[in-house]
């Protein structure tokens, strides 16, 4: 019963943090992309 309570939360944890990097891998990259394409549209603009 013991270990099977701290093997499930030792799982939770790995899976929250898991989630927690995919999460701010996504964020990353989107903000990655609005960049890129911000900054190709200034240089249309300016250019």
């Amino acid at each position: 019963m013991y270990l099977s309570q701290v093997f499930d939360s030792l799982f939770g944890r790995i899976l929250s943090y898991g989630l927690l990097k995919l999460l701010v891998f996504d964020l990353a990259k989107v903000n990655l992309k609005i960049g890129l394409e911000g900054e190709i549209e200034w240089k249309i603009l300016s250019g």
